[in-house]
């Protein structure tokens, strides 16, 4: 799929999806629409994951790709310890349904945003260097 829609393509499908998902999850009144959603999300991480980690280190200079895959992994961890510390409050807050919605609405825009970026590239008829 990389090969096909590049780096920043991957990145707008798999943000577009997760929010896909998040938002099926903030509007599921069902256990098989809860399903659906969570699924959508498993395959849009399952997607940008091993992108994420590829990107990184096509770009990196040799002399750095361990620091940072290192780093890569660090901050996932912390982001997963972190989640709760974040999200907890905004449910209480808001409620599972509207927390759900805005970081689905939120990372549908952030895969707009990759689309549009890659769009961009292409227009100005610079090299593709993400297919690496």
């Amino acid at each position: 799929m990389r090969a096909r829609i590049g780096r920043l393509g991957v990145f707008a499908l798999g943000s577009a999806a997760l929010g896909a998902g998040y938002l099926g999850l903030g509007g599921s009144q069902s256990y098989a629409g809860i399903l659906a959603a969570t699924a959508i999300t498993g395959i849009s991480m399952g997607m940008t994951t091993p992108n994420l980690s590829a990107s990184l280190l096509a770009i990196a200079p040799p002399s750095l790709r361990g620091r940072l895959s290192g780093a890569l992994i660090a901050s996932i961890f912390a982001g997963q310890f972190l989640s709760p510390f974040i999200s907890q409050p905004l449910i209480r807050s808001w409620g599972y349904a509207t927390t759900f919605s805005g970081a689905g609405a939120l990372l549908v825009a952030v895969g707009v945003a990759c689309y549009w970026r890659r769009s961009l590239v292409a227009a100005r008829g610079q090299p593709r260097e993400d297919t690496a």
